[in-house]
Protein backbone atom coordinates (compact mmCIF):
# COMPACT_ATOMS: atom_id res chain seq x y z
CA UNK A 1 0.00 0.00 0.00
CA UNK A 2 1.21 3.20 -1.07
CA UNK A 3 1.23 6.40 1.43
CA UNK A 4 -0.84 8.15 -0.30
CA UNK A 5 -3.66 4.95 -0.47
CA UNK A 6 -3.06 5.15 2.99
CA UNK A 7 -3.56 8.61 4.06
CA UNK A 8 -7.00 8.41 1.82
CA UNK A 9 -7.47 5.04 4.18
CA UNK A 10 -7.14 7.04 7.14
CA UNK A 11 -9.33 10.06 5.73
CA UNK A 12 -12.05 7.71 5.01
CA UNK A 13 -11.76 5.98 8.74
CA UNK A 14 -11.90 9.91 10.21
CA UNK A 15 -15.14 10.32 8.48
CA UNK A 16 -16.67 7.22 10.33
CA UNK A 17 -15.62 8.63 13.61
CA UNK A 18 -17.10 11.81 12.80
CA UNK A 19 -20.55 10.54 11.74
CA UNK A 20 -20.48 8.32 14.79
CA UNK A 21 -23.16 9.08 17.52
CA UNK A 22 -23.71 9.12 20.18
CA UNK A 23 -20.53 10.74 21.38
CA UNK A 24 -18.87 7.94 23.48
CA UNK A 25 -19.15 5.68 20.28
CA UNK A 26 -17.56 8.65 19.00
CA UNK A 27 -14.56 8.28 21.31
CA UNK A 28 -13.59 4.60 20.93
CA UNK A 29 -14.08 4.69 17.43
CA UNK A 30 -11.12 7.77 17.40
CA UNK A 31 -9.17 5.78 19.56
CA UNK A 32 -9.54 3.48 16.80
CA UNK A 33 -7.94 5.78 14.02
CA UNK A 34 -5.38 6.47 16.55
CA UNK A 35 -4.40 2.85 16.38
CA UNK A 36 -4.34 2.67 12.17
CA UNK A 37 -2.50 5.82 12.52
CA UNK A 38 0.34 4.82 14.15
CA UNK A 39 0.13 1.52 12.36
CA UNK A 40 0.33 3.40 9.30
CA UNK A 41 3.28 5.97 10.68
CA UNK A 42 5.40 2.35 10.94
CA UNK A 43 4.65 1.19 7.68
CA UNK A 44 5.43 5.22 6.23
CA UNK A 45 7.57 7.03 8.08
CA UNK A 46 6.75 10.17 5.73
CA UNK A 47 3.75 10.37 7.71
CA UNK A 48 5.44 10.89 10.74
CA UNK A 49 6.44 13.69 9.41
CA UNK A 50 2.70 15.32 9.06
CA UNK A 51 3.09 15.99 12.70
CA UNK A 52 0.25 14.91 13.41
CA UNK A 53 -0.90 15.03 17.14
CA UNK A 54 -3.19 12.51 17.89
CA UNK A 55 -5.15 14.54 20.39
CA UNK A 56 -8.61 14.40 20.63
CA UNK A 57 -9.18 18.17 20.96
CA UNK A 58 -7.28 18.32 18.02
CA UNK A 59 -9.02 15.99 15.87
CA UNK A 60 -9.83 18.91 13.19
CA UNK A 61 -6.21 20.16 12.55
CA UNK A 62 -4.97 16.19 12.44
CA UNK A 63 -7.38 15.95 9.37
CA UNK A 64 -6.48 18.54 7.60
CA UNK A 65 -3.02 18.05 7.95
CA UNK A 66 -4.09 14.40 6.36
CA UNK A 67 -6.64 16.04 3.66
CA UNK A 68 -3.85 18.99 2.62
CA UNK A 69 -1.14 15.84 2.28
CA UNK A 70 -3.72 14.25 0.02
CA UNK A 71 -4.32 17.16 -2.16
CA UNK A 72 -0.52 17.70 -2.46
CA UNK A 73 -0.16 14.05 -3.51
CA UNK A 74 -3.04 14.39 -6.73
CA UNK A 75 -1.82 13.81 -9.78
CA UNK A 76 -2.82 17.57 -11.34
CA UNK A 77 -0.62 19.55 -13.38
CA UNK A 78 -0.61 22.34 -11.17
CA UNK A 79 -1.24 22.98 -7.55
CA UNK A 80 -2.59 26.26 -7.49
CA UNK A 81 -5.74 26.76 -5.58
CA UNK A 82 -8.56 25.75 -7.15
CA UNK A 83 -10.74 28.36 -8.98
CA UNK A 84 -13.58 29.68 -7.25
CA UNK A 85 -16.58 29.94 -9.15
CA UNK A 86 -18.83 33.23 -9.27
CA UNK A 87 -22.09 33.12 -9.11
CA UNK A 88 -23.00 33.29 -12.81
CA UNK A 89 -26.80 31.54 -12.45
CA UNK A 90 -29.59 33.30 -11.03
CA UNK A 91 -28.68 30.24 -8.04
CA UNK A 92 -26.38 30.69 -4.57
CA UNK A 93 -24.88 27.26 -3.29
CA UNK A 94 -24.56 27.09 0.01
CA UNK A 95 -22.72 23.59 2.49
CA UNK A 96 -24.79 22.98 5.53
CA UNK A 97 -22.41 22.16 8.08
CA UNK A 98 -23.22 20.26 11.47
CA UNK A 99 -23.29 17.17 13.56
CA UNK A 100 -24.47 13.89 12.86
CA UNK A 101 -27.09 14.32 15.26
CA UNK A 102 -28.26 17.23 14.07
CA UNK A 103 -29.05 16.21 10.28
CA UNK A 104 -33.20 16.08 11.23
CA UNK A 105 -32.07 19.77 12.12
CA UNK A 106 -30.49 20.67 9.31
CA UNK A 107 -32.77 19.21 6.36
CA UNK A 108 -35.78 21.23 8.46
CA UNK A 109 -33.89 24.38 8.21
CA UNK A 110 -33.01 23.70 4.51
CA UNK A 111 -36.39 22.69 3.79
CA UNK A 112 -37.93 26.43 5.15
CA UNK A 113 -35.05 28.32 3.50
CA UNK A 114 -35.13 27.11 0.42
CA UNK A 115 -39.36 28.12 0.31
CA UNK A 116 -38.65 31.44 1.31
CA UNK A 117 -35.63 31.81 -1.41
CA UNK A 118 -38.31 30.95 -4.23
CA UNK A 119 -35.67 27.84 -5.16
CA UNK A 120 -32.79 30.15 -5.38
CA UNK A 121 -30.87 28.55 -2.79
CA UNK A 122 -28.92 25.21 -3.80
CA UNK A 123 -28.06 23.47 -0.48
CA UNK A 124 -25.07 20.65 -0.41
CA UNK A 125 -25.20 18.76 2.86
CA UNK A 126 -23.12 15.32 3.45
CA UNK A 127 -25.92 13.15 3.56
CA UNK A 128 -26.54 14.03 -0.01
CA UNK A 129 -23.78 12.10 -1.07
CA UNK A 130 -23.58 9.17 -3.27
CA UNK A 131 -22.91 5.77 -2.14
CA UNK A 132 -19.42 4.71 -2.97
CA UNK A 133 -17.94 8.07 -3.51
CA UNK A 134 -14.77 9.50 -2.84
CA UNK A 135 -15.84 11.23 0.26
CA UNK A 136 -12.99 13.74 0.85
CA UNK A 137 -13.16 14.76 -3.03
CA UNK A 138 -16.65 14.88 -2.93
CA UNK A 139 -17.21 16.90 0.71
CA UNK A 140 -14.01 18.86 -1.03
CA UNK A 141 -16.06 19.76 -4.70
CA UNK A 142 -18.89 21.08 -2.60
CA UNK A 143 -17.39 23.20 -0.88
CA UNK A 144 -15.20 24.68 -2.97
CA UNK A 145 -18.56 25.34 -5.16
CA UNK A 146 -20.50 27.04 -2.52
CA UNK A 147 -20.31 30.42 -1.92
CA UNK A 148 -21.66 30.04 1.87
CA UNK A 149 -21.14 27.79 4.62
CA UNK A 150 -24.19 27.34 7.51
CA UNK A 151 -22.69 26.37 10.65
CA UNK A 152 -25.54 24.88 12.88
CA UNK A 153 -24.24 24.90 16.30
CA UNK A 154 -25.97 24.01 18.90
CA UNK A 155 -24.50 22.24 21.66
CA UNK A 156 -20.65 23.70 23.10
CA UNK A 157 -20.23 20.46 25.37
CA UNK A 158 -20.03 17.92 21.98
CA UNK A 159 -17.47 16.92 19.59
CA UNK A 160 -17.30 19.93 17.03
CA UNK A 161 -13.89 18.85 15.16
CA UNK A 162 -15.57 17.77 11.84
CA UNK A 163 -17.29 20.81 11.38
CA UNK A 164 -14.58 22.85 12.18
CA UNK A 165 -12.51 20.47 9.41
CA UNK A 166 -14.89 21.52 7.08
CA UNK A 167 -14.70 25.76 7.79
CA UNK A 168 -11.16 24.89 7.79
CA UNK A 169 -11.50 23.71 3.78
CA UNK A 170 -13.60 26.35 3.10
CA UNK A 171 -11.31 28.82 4.08
CA UNK A 172 -8.30 28.01 2.80
CA UNK A 173 -8.93 29.68 -0.45
CA UNK A 174 -8.28 33.69 -0.16
CA UNK A 175 -11.61 34.69 -1.62
CA UNK A 176 -12.90 37.84 0.63
CA UNK A 177 -16.46 36.97 -1.39
CA UNK A 178 -16.89 33.57 0.65
CA UNK A 179 -18.79 33.45 3.94
CA UNK A 180 -19.13 31.71 7.25
CA UNK A 181 -22.30 32.14 8.69
CA UNK A 182 -22.80 30.41 12.53
CA UNK A 183 -26.22 29.78 13.36
CA UNK A 184 -26.08 29.50 17.05
CA UNK A 185 -28.12 28.96 20.52
CA UNK A 186 -27.66 30.79 23.19
CA UNK A 187 -23.90 28.84 23.61
CA UNK A 188 -20.75 31.01 22.03
CA UNK A 189 -19.83 29.72 18.94
CA UNK A 190 -16.92 27.14 18.62
CA UNK A 191 -13.54 29.81 20.02
CA UNK A 192 -11.93 29.00 16.00
CA UNK A 193 -14.63 30.70 14.26
CA UNK A 194 -15.85 33.75 17.04
CA UNK A 195 -14.04 35.70 14.58
CA UNK A 196 -16.60 35.31 11.45
CA UNK A 197 -20.80 36.33 11.26
CA UNK A 198 -22.43 34.83 14.04
CA UNK A 199 -26.36 34.51 14.32
CA UNK A 200 -27.72 33.96 17.69
CA UNK A 201 -31.11 32.00 16.88
CA UNK A 202 -33.39 34.56 18.17
CA UNK A 203 -35.93 35.35 15.62
CA UNK A 204 -34.85 39.31 15.08
CA UNK A 205 -31.60 38.27 14.55
CA UNK A 206 -32.51 35.48 12.08
CA UNK A 207 -34.79 38.24 10.17
CA UNK A 208 -31.97 40.46 9.91
CA UNK A 209 -29.65 37.46 8.52
CA UNK A 210 -32.72 36.43 6.08
CA UNK A 211 -33.14 39.81 5.02
CA UNK A 212 -29.57 40.26 4.01
CA UNK A 213 -29.52 36.82 2.47
CA UNK A 214 -32.92 37.27 0.48
CA UNK A 215 -33.75 40.56 0.02
CA UNK A 216 -30.17 42.54 -0.26
CA UNK A 217 -27.37 41.13 -2.70
CA UNK A 218 -23.60 41.92 -1.05
CA UNK A 219 -24.29 37.83 1.28
CA UNK A 220 -24.84 36.38 -2.37
CA UNK A 221 -23.07 38.47 -5.10
CA UNK A 222 -25.51 38.45 -7.41
CA UNK A 223 -27.08 41.40 -9.50
CA UNK A 224 -30.57 40.73 -8.05
CA UNK A 225 -32.18 39.59 -4.84
CA UNK A 226 -33.14 36.05 -4.40
CA UNK A 227 -36.72 36.75 -3.47
CA UNK A 228 -37.25 40.81 -3.82
CA UNK A 229 -40.98 40.60 -3.26
CA UNK A 230 -40.05 39.82 0.58
CA UNK A 231 -38.44 43.14 0.82
CA UNK A 232 -42.30 44.53 1.25
CA UNK A 233 -43.29 41.46 3.52
CA UNK A 234 -41.53 41.73 6.47
CA UNK A 235 -44.10 40.11 8.01
CA UNK A 236 -43.51 36.76 5.91
CA UNK A 237 -39.29 37.29 6.84
CA UNK A 238 -40.81 37.29 10.20
CA UNK A 239 -42.49 34.48 10.08
CA UNK A 240 -39.70 32.46 8.61
CA UNK A 241 -37.20 33.39 11.27
CA UNK A 242 -39.47 32.03 13.82
CA UNK A 243 -39.83 28.68 12.21
CA UNK A 244 -35.92 28.69 11.95
CA UNK A 245 -35.59 29.86 15.98
CA UNK A 246 -38.18 27.40 16.90
CA UNK A 247 -36.74 24.56 14.97
CA UNK A 248 -32.77 25.58 16.59
CA UNK A 249 -34.50 25.91 19.98
CA UNK A 250 -35.93 22.41 19.88
CA UNK A 251 -36.56 20.94 22.58
CA UNK A 252 -33.46 18.42 24.59
CA UNK A 253 -33.45 15.55 26.25
CA UNK A 254 -33.35 16.84 30.22
CA UNK A 255 -31.24 14.76 32.11
CA UNK A 256 -32.46 13.83 35.49
CA UNK A 257 -30.01 11.70 37.64
CA UNK A 258 -31.74 9.55 40.70
CA UNK A 259 -29.08 10.05 42.89
CA UNK A 260 -26.78 12.52 43.98
CA UNK A 261 -24.29 13.76 41.45
CA UNK A 262 -21.97 16.95 40.92
CA UNK A 263 -20.28 18.19 37.72
CA UNK A 264 -17.16 19.22 37.82
CA UNK A 265 -15.73 22.40 35.15
CA UNK A 266 -11.93 22.13 34.65
CA UNK A 267 -10.93 25.26 32.33
CA UNK A 268 -7.35 23.98 31.55
CA UNK A 269 -7.76 20.01 31.76
CA UNK A 270 -3.79 20.13 30.94
CA UNK A 271 -3.31 20.89 35.34
CA UNK A 272 -5.13 17.47 36.23
CA UNK A 273 -1.81 15.18 35.67
CA UNK A 274 0.18 17.85 37.88
CA UNK A 275 -2.25 19.11 40.32
CA UNK A 276 -5.79 16.92 40.37
CA UNK A 277 -9.04 18.67 40.38
CA UNK A 278 -8.28 22.19 40.67
CA UNK A 279 -8.93 24.00 43.61
CA UNK A 280 -11.17 26.48 41.73
CA UNK A 281 -13.10 24.23 39.70
CA UNK A 282 -16.72 24.83 39.65
CA UNK A 283 -19.17 22.96 40.53
CA UNK A 284 -22.99 22.52 39.27
CA UNK A 285 -25.54 20.42 41.19
CA UNK A 286 -28.50 20.65 42.55
CA UNK A 287 -29.96 21.06 46.01
CA UNK A 288 -30.04 17.86 47.41
CA UNK A 289 -26.64 17.48 46.63
CA UNK A 290 -25.17 20.58 47.95
CA UNK A 291 -26.25 18.74 50.76
CA UNK A 292 -23.82 16.12 50.90
CA UNK A 293 -21.31 18.82 51.88
CA UNK A 294 -23.37 21.15 54.15
CA UNK A 295 -23.83 23.44 51.58
CA UNK A 296 -27.13 25.30 49.50
CA UNK A 297 -27.34 25.76 46.14
CA UNK A 298 -24.77 28.64 45.17
CA UNK A 299 -22.14 28.94 43.15
CA UNK A 300 -19.49 26.82 44.39
CA UNK A 301 -15.89 25.41 43.96
CA UNK A 302 -13.97 22.13 44.38
CA UNK A 303 -12.58 23.83 47.42
CA UNK A 304 -15.69 25.02 48.67
CA UNK A 305 -17.01 21.13 49.00
CA UNK A 306 -13.67 19.03 50.09
CA UNK A 307 -12.68 22.05 52.68
CA UNK A 308 -16.10 21.22 54.54
CA UNK A 309 -15.17 17.66 54.77
CA UNK A 310 -11.43 19.08 56.74
CA UNK A 311 -12.20 16.83 59.95
CA UNK A 312 -13.96 13.57 58.27
CA UNK A 313 -11.68 11.21 59.70
CA UNK A 314 -11.66 9.21 55.79
CA UNK A 315 -10.71 11.44 53.21
CA UNK A 316 -9.20 8.80 50.64
CA UNK A 317 -12.53 9.30 47.99
CA UNK A 318 -10.96 12.41 47.59
CA UNK A 319 -7.55 10.81 46.48
CA UNK A 320 -9.36 8.19 44.71
CA UNK A 321 -11.51 10.40 42.48
CA UNK A 322 -8.67 13.41 42.00
CA UNK A 323 -7.19 10.01 40.23
CA UNK A 324 -9.87 8.83 38.22
CA UNK A 325 -10.55 12.43 36.86
CA UNK A 326 -6.77 13.09 36.10
CA UNK A 327 -7.18 9.05 34.38
CA UNK A 328 -10.16 9.97 32.34
CA UNK A 329 -8.81 13.32 30.90
CA UNK A 330 -5.65 11.34 29.69
CA UNK A 331 -8.44 8.71 28.29
CA UNK A 332 -6.51 6.42 30.33
CA UNK A 333 -8.04 3.11 32.33
CA UNK A 334 -9.96 4.42 35.37
CA UNK A 335 -9.50 2.84 38.63
CA UNK A 336 -12.27 2.31 40.28
CA UNK A 337 -12.81 4.52 43.41
CA UNK A 338 -13.63 2.05 46.32
CA UNK A 339 -13.60 4.66 49.28
CA UNK A 340 -16.76 6.56 50.49
CA UNK A 341 -17.87 9.87 51.21
CA UNK A 342 -19.16 10.26 54.89
CA UNK A 343 -21.66 12.49 55.77
CA UNK A 344 -21.45 13.64 59.24
CA UNK A 345 -25.14 14.87 59.40
CA UNK A 346 -26.58 11.57 58.50
CA UNK A 347 -24.08 9.13 59.16
CA UNK A 348 -24.71 7.67 55.44
CA UNK A 349 -22.21 6.76 53.03
CA UNK A 350 -21.85 7.55 49.56
CA UNK A 351 -19.59 5.83 47.42
CA UNK A 352 -18.05 8.42 44.17
CA UNK A 353 -18.59 7.19 40.75
CA UNK A 354 -16.98 8.92 37.67
CA UNK A 355 -20.18 8.90 35.44
CA UNK A 356 -19.17 10.96 32.20
CA UNK A 357 -16.84 12.87 30.43
CA UNK A 358 -17.67 16.40 28.08
CA UNK A 359 -14.99 17.84 26.32
CA UNK A 360 -16.05 21.44 25.18
CA UNK A 361 -15.36 23.59 22.26
CA UNK A 362 -13.21 25.30 23.86
CA UNK A 363 -11.12 22.44 25.30
CA UNK A 364 -12.58 22.47 28.58
CA UNK A 365 -13.70 19.66 30.36
CA UNK A 366 -16.72 18.67 32.26
CA UNK A 367 -16.80 15.05 34.87
CA UNK A 368 -19.80 14.50 36.11
CA UNK A 369 -19.76 12.47 39.30
CA UNK A 370 -22.19 10.33 40.75
CA UNK A 371 -22.76 9.30 44.38
CA UNK A 372 -23.93 6.40 44.65
CA UNK A 373 -25.87 5.39 48.49
CA UNK A 374 -24.26 2.62 50.35
CA UNK A 375 -27.26 1.74 52.16
CA UNK A 376 -25.68 0.66 55.61
CA UNK A 377 -25.48 3.82 57.37
CA UNK A 378 -22.60 3.71 60.40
Amino acid sequence: MSVVVAVRSLLRLANKVAAAHPPHQRQSQWESWCREVRRAERDHPEITRLGLTLAYSQFSDDLRALGQYAEDKQPIPSKSSPAIPTETSDCVKVFISHKAEDAGLAKHIKKIMEVYAAGRLVFHMSEEMPKGADWYKWIKDRLVESRMLLLLFTDNTAAWDWCLYEAGLFTQWDDDTRRIICLHTGQRPPAPLKHLQSVPALGEEIALFLRQLLVETELTGLESPLNAMLASNPAELKRAAEKIAKAMRRETVRQEYLTKYIHINVERPARLAAEGIPDDAVIDSDAESFALFNKKMGKWTWRDLVGCTKEDPDRRWIDELNRAVSQASSRSLVDPILAMLRVRQTGRGYRPVLHRVATKSDGSQQFTVLFAEDGHGS
